[in-house]
Formats: C-alpha cells, structure tokens, sequence
C-alpha cells in the first residue's frame, strides 16, 4: 500500500478538502501527485478529472481522487476515459466498497457534503 501512488485533482470548490485529504495521504506514506488546482480561482473541473483520469490509464498513477462542489462532474468527466471507474463517494460506505467490488480507480468526493459535516 506504501507504494500506491495516488493523483489528486479539484477545482475551485474542491480545494480545501483536497489539501485536508492529501495532508492525510502523505501522513500515510503514500505516494501523492497534487495535479491541481492550487488556488481558489474559478476553473473548470473537467481539466482536472482529465489530467487524473489520463495519469491512471496510462499507468503513472494507481489510484485517483477527484475532488468538485458535488463530487458528479468529475466523476463524469473521469468515466468519459477508457477504464477508468469513478465512483461518487460522499460517505465512508462506498469508499470502503468500491476498489474490492466495482474496480474503482478513481473517487469523486463532494466539497459541499464535507463542509456542511465539518
């Protein structure tokens, strides 16, 4: 596991929570690619699921987490690319379900459900 090497992608919306879960990934010892984005100026989502998706099929990362304001465009925009799963997690259910059943590559977290928890 202290090899995985995982991408991390956001948009503006999904910024602080992508730095709390990268914080916690490097606490891990894991191997942490930040592809962006690294300020809260307006962006388009897709470039980063994209960029996380790209970097997963093409075997540079094992993993992908995808951080937007409801956590379905990147997973949509992450799905569009040739086996990638991302799954929508908004809870720890389904992220401790989807790598062993669904073969999830990628998770797509929702910025706006982890606020409204915190």
């Amino acid at each position: 596991m202290k090899n995985t090497r995982i991408a991390l992608g956001c948009d503006h919306a999904g910024l602080e929570l992508k730095q709390h879960l990268k914080g916690l990934l490097l606490q891990q010892g894991l191997q942490v690619e930040d592809l962006g984005t690294h300020d809260g100026s307006s962006c388009d989502y897709p470039d980063f699921a994209h960029a996380v998706a790209a970097g997963v099929t093409e075997g540079r990362y094992d993993r992908g987490l995808l951080v937007c304001g409801t956590g379905l465009g990147m997973s949509y925009a992450a799905n569009r690319h040739a086996g990638v799963r991302a799954a929508l997690c908004t809870n720890e259910w389904p992220e401790r379900i989807t790598t062993p059943t669904c073969c999830a590559w990628a998770r797509a977290s929702s910025a706006l459900a982890w606020r409204k928890r915190s």
